[in-house]
């Protein structure tokens, strides 16, 4: 098992770029406004705070977790994982996997990016959309995310990605 995970990662990077290269659905956003996010990133931190089904404050720190997000032409790739994980068991959620990865479209509007996924690690995940504020400050990339209630996931809150710009 512990060889087949750089292929798998391997395939799911590779699956992304091709996807922001363009291979597949065309984007709906102009080239123009897709500028202000382009580029790629390395993740930083997260914080998630919950408020329902019960309080919950999360953090993921770039010391004990690694990613990238990538922004082209309308489409983006994200891929996050926990850098020390077991493999005894394949787990059955993303959440136990400690990795992520989805790709699709973004859109823009004032200062909301929208993200629908495509692709997904997560079966639940293929075609949810989720809408983030977005601040860019000197490379810095930072994601913020109201959390609602929805029949696979009940959680309520607020999740605060950062993220550094690298190229």
């Amino acid at each position: 098992m512990l060889r087949k995970v750089p292929l798998i990662m391997f395939a799911i990077v590779l699956t992304g770029y091709g996807f922001l290269n363009g291979q597949t659905e065309k984007s709906k956003i102009s080239p123009a406004k897709a500028q202000v996010l382009e580029g790629v990133y390395e993740f930083v931190s997260e914080t998630t705070i919950l408020t329902k089904p019960k309080p919950l404050i999360e953090r993921r720190l770039a010391s004990e977790w690694s990613g990238f997000w990538l922004f082209q032409n309308g489409h983006f790739s994200q891929t996050l994982m926990k850098k020390r994980r077991s493999y005894s068991l394949f787990p059955p959620t993303q959440h136990e996997l400690k990795y992520e990865s989805s790709a699709g479209s973004y859109s823009l509007e004032g200062n909301t990016v929208l993200l629908t996924r495509t692709l997904s690690l997560h079966p639940f995940g293929v075609g949810r959309s989720t809408t983030f504020e977005y601040r860019i400050e000197e490379g810095t990339l930072t994601l913020t995310e109201t959390m609602y209630p929805y029949k696979e996931d009940l959680s309520e809150g607020q999740r605060v990605t950062v993220l550094r710009r690298i190229k």
